[in-house]
């Protein structure tokens, strides 16, 4: 039988072995011989290794002029290990009846040297290693299967492939071109001991040709059937030879479904066609069976092959397989005949409807079925098998697979059902009860369930998000009730529960992602609305449910313009935060330009920046370099020429590779200063990458043992920046006070489980350093925040009213457990999860030492990103309660999260506060 194979593998074999072979091998041809083959095989002691060429034309053959050649493929590989062309000694041309033969130049066989008519130093064959013989790139002859490894060798005993002798019998008259199908060296060879060289230099073949047996293919029609229904079963013969088969018969064993156990097949006409109509019993029970047959003839040779009959069960509706679950009930069983209207059609199968299958909203009506074919409109009955198919930490989506189509009608209405109208999302849990019960009325993630692969319009939609570079886009019904609105039209996540704990958080379940697989569609901003209500079907991957649309909805530009903050006082200090995503010398253009005309028209050009994110100078090239002085540089520049101060900067080069981020580029943490108006940086030599600054008493005030200088210590130990970005502390003087400015930029969130996911609550890996080392690639963001509230506590431990900014990227949202760290209502405690999926925390029953400005924000404005359409803070600026008291001014400065032309994918936010001299 020919191995089953991918496209993949038989098409890099057809590479390999040349152009023009076939990607179905031809069968071997028996009449008289054409072309040179394989009539002897030595594998003997040490490399007592030879090929023996037959010419059995009729006339002489020049392998030179004809292109000749000898490949190996060695331990089961698809691709040839060795290739020589073939090249005689004293004479290309072999005459007819004689041999032709290639030997291992280190061969010390007496009779192998003499027979050779030519030599190759490579190493050669064992056992388990296929050879061809080639004409140019045709395949002549093969020994051996290629792409397959047989262990030690092909066949058994002395007819075999590993430490024997195999010659050719004569009634073979061409070589096996067949390289793909299973290789048994007895069907045409016969064996003898190792080093036997008897047969070596000549081959005879026999006056004719070797006999075959009569072989045959079945088939069912119909293919599928219920108890009770009739098919005819056939089976088309292709006659043995040498002689030719007289007297073909066929019976076959239909007791599986009923029958006889011999049931004769009646020949039809003249034609090697035999049938037989068959009724299946009533009482045979649902499944696909293999029904044997006998070909026989009056030579007595007898050949086997099978038909393949599938029966089927009572027809299942889409409701059934579905469920009122997120797993169907009726995973790994066949079904039958489900009937549904095709309403879109993907690279892989199609989606599918039944708008009757039952009257409850908790089932859906819609499934994908994978692997069939239909086109949109079509009434499709399918059989198949029922699959759940998913990965790790996410849901999985029902499909019926090794599916069979039956199309019933064309042309019908796509059912479809209107978000908004028809179905109305719950606006505020994704899960309550850890997935124990389905509850589409109530819960986000059941809803969404309840409606998976069905035909959906979104009535009177608008982007909460813009378009990422996936074409995805955020929408929700404007029909729907909504959780807090942003006054630019995203939707914000917020705390419901109890202080820290943000598992009844509004992580809007009504959110549902657009997604072009299915078309391509126009980008759009936040605030967006279209041009008609986004149609398509329900799909889930990546943690989300996504609706692949089957139309381009048309962009509605709504108008979204970018912020400008207002500029400061001479008596004000303005400090930003900016993530500016992976900025460095090699940076585009208009990636720097844009950030350059954001800091300078947008933010103002503020007195400090925090910046997160810069690269090193060669960008993400992994070549050892972490010197970043050309990256800053090219950003002050950018600004100076977008109108701007011409702005100093410090930091500190991280140790290659040891800060996460992208692979070689180094990312990190450092600040912009502008010193025309009253400021100045506090230089403390002796900051470096490994080197922990510390806080000392000057005078009355606190200061820095380094000044730029990184917080490295932690009571969690070395683990807590663990190839995450460090904490950079500068000390600065306004008006001759001293500001302590801490940026940071803690572990991402990237590992945890997703919001749609599997398990509920979602475990937030990176809030806690997880017992699996495996888990999570860096450090743990409660940790980060304990040691950077320990150093400001080491700062107004020596100044109590000591000037503190905390700020940076936080990757986490202002209501989170890691904020009440920073600020020292809560303490990050070992181990982890909680309950609700966080990482261990208690609270320290102390006043906080810092405050996120967020606090002072009205809710609809309390964001700085914008992810899978939820517009959340991750970005923030604290500050100690000296400058809280100072009544400062906060702004977040959306001009880049909610658009989707971005030069980066934050907004950044500045603080204004008017600094008085102490006295």
């Amino acid at each position: 039988m020919p191995l089953q194979r991918g496209f993949s593998l038989v098409a890099s074999l057809a590479l390999a072995l040349g152009a023009t072979l076939p990607l179905v091998a031809p069968a071997a041809t028996r009449a008289a011989p054409t072309e040179l083959f394989f009539s002897e095989y030595i594998e003997g002691s040490g490399n007592n290794k030879a090929l023996e060429i037959y010419n059995g034309t009729g006339a002489p053959v020049d392998v030179v002029a004809g292109g000749y050649n000898i490949q190996m493929y060695f331990n089961g590989s698809s691709s040839a290990g060795l290739t020589f062309n073939l090249d005689g000694a004293t004479s290309d041309v072999v005459a007819s009846g004689d041999v032709f033969v290639v030997r291992n130049s280190a061969a010390d066989l007496p009779a192998i040297i003499a027979a050779a008519d030519q030599e190759n130093g490579s190493s050669w064959f064992n056992g388990d290693d296929a050879i061809v013989l080639r004409k140019g790139t045709t395949v002549l002859d093969v020994i051996g299967q290629i792409g397959f490894d047989p262990g030690s060798e092909w066949g058994t005993g002395q007819t075999s492939t590993s430490d024997n002798t195999i010659s050719r019998l004569a009634c073979v008259w061409a070589g096996d071109q067949e390289w793909a199908d299973a290789f048994d060296p007895a069907a045409e060879w016969t064996g003898a001991a190792q080093n036997d060289t008897t047969g070596l230099g000549a081959h005879t073949i026999a006056a004719e040709p070797c006999a075959t047996s009569p072989s045959g293919t079945g088939t069912a029609d119909p293919q599928s059937v219920l108890p009770g229904q009739t098919t005819v079963l056939s089976v088309d013969v292709t006659p043995g030879t040498n002689p030719p088969s007289t007297g073909l018969a066929v019976t076959a064993d239909l007791s599986a479904i009923g029958g006889s156990a011999t049931q004769a097949f009646a020949q039809v006409g003249g034609t090697t066609t035999f049938t037989f109509t068959a009724t299946v019993a009533a009482a045979t029970a649902p499944g696909s069976y293999t029904l044997p047959v006998t070909i026989t003839d009056d030579q007595s040779r007898t050949a086997t092959t099978s038909i393949a009959l599938v029966v089927q069960g009572a027809s299942a509706t889409i409701c059934e397989i579905q469920g009122a679950s997120h797993t169907s009930p009726m995973v790994d069983e066949s079904v039958f005949a489900v009937q549904g209207i095709v309403t879109a059609v993907g690279d892989d199968g199609f989606w599918m409807t039944d708008p009757d299958c039952d009257e409850s909203d908790a089932t859906s009506d819609g499934i994908f079925v994978f692997g069939g074919e239909a086109a949109p409109g079509d009434l499709v009955a399918v059989d198949g098998m029922v699959d759940e198919f998913g990965f790790e930490d996410e849901l999985t989506t029902t499909e019926i697979g090794d599916a069979t189509v039956t199309v019933l009608d064309t042309g019908l209405d796509l059912p479809t059902t209107v978000i908004g109208v028809d179905r109305v999302p719950p606006t505020s849990i994704i899960d309550d009860d850890g997935m124990t019960s389905f509850d589409p009325e109530t819960d986000g993630i059941d809803f969404w369930e309840s409606l998976e692969s069905m035909r959906l319009e979104v009535r009177d939609a608008i982007a909460v998000g813009p378009t990422n570079g996936f074409g995805e886009t955020a929408v929700v019904s404007q029909l729907t009730t909504w959780g807090e609105r942003t006054e630019r039209g995203g939707i914000i996540v917020r705390e419901l529960g109890a202080d820290g704990d943000y598992r009844p958080g509004d992580f809007n379940p009504e959110r549902l992602i657009t997604d072009d697989e299915l078309v391509d569609t126009a980008p759009v901003n936040t605030g967006d609305e279209f041009a008609s209500d986004p149609v398509g079907v329900l799909d889930y991957s990546f943690g989300n449910f996504k609706l692949f649309l089957t139309a381009d909805p048309g962009r509605v530009d709504n108008g979204l313009t970018r912020e400008v903050t207002t500029e400061d006082t001479l008596h004000e200090l303005s400090v930003a935060t900016f993530n500016v995503e992976n900025l460095s010398a090699r940076s585009g253009d208009a990636k720097v330009n844009e950030l350059a005309r954001q800091i300078v028209v947008n933010l103002k050009s503020p007195d400090i920046i925090a910046i997160e994110e810069m690269q090193d100078n060669n960008g993400s090239t992994n070549d050892g370099t972490v010197a970043a002085d050309l990256s800053w540089q090219r950003l002050i520049d950018a600004i100076v020429a977008a109108g701007g101060p011409r702005y100093d900067y410090r930091q500190i080069d991280p140790v290659n590779n040891a800060d996460g981020g992208q692979p070689g580029g180094n990312i990190r943490v450092g600040f912009l200063f502008d010193k025309q108006y009253g400021l100045q940086f506090v230089d403390r030599a002796g900051g470096d990458a490994v080197t922990d600054t510390d806080v000392v008493r000057s005078g009355n005030d606190a200061a820095l043992t380094v000044s730029p200088g990184r917080i490295l210590d932690s009571q969690f130990g070395d683990l807590t920046f663990f190839d995450t970005r460090k904490s950079l502390v500068g000390e600065f003087l306004f008006r001759g006070e001293p500001v302590f400015v801490i940026a940071n930029h803690f572990s991402s969130k990237g590992d945890d489980q997703p919001l749609f996911g599997s398990n509920q609550p979602p475990v937030r890996f990176t809030e806690f350093r997880s017992a699996n080392e495996e888990t999570v690639e860096d450090g743990w963001r409660h940790a980060q925040a304990q040691a950077v509230n320990d150093f400001v506590d080491e700062i107004l431990a020596v100044d109590a009213d000591a000037q503190i900014v905390v700020l940076g990227d936080i990757n986490d949202f202002d209501f989170s457990e890691t904020v009440e760290i920073l600020s020292g209502a809560r303490m990050a405690l070992s181990g982890g999860p909680d309950a609700d999926g966080s990482g261990p925390t208690a609270e320290t029953g102390a006043e906080p030492v810092l405050t996120t400005l967020f606090d002072t924000l009205d809710p609809g404005e309390r964001y700085s990103y914008v992810f899978d359409g939820n517009s959340q803070v991750l970005d923030q600026i604290l500050v100690s309660q000296s400058l809280l008291a100072l009544d400062p001014i906060y702004d977040v400065v959306h001009v880049n999260a909610e658009f989707f032309e971005q030069a980066s994918d934050h907004d950044p936010s500045v603080m204004r506060v008017a600094i008085t001299p102490r006295d």
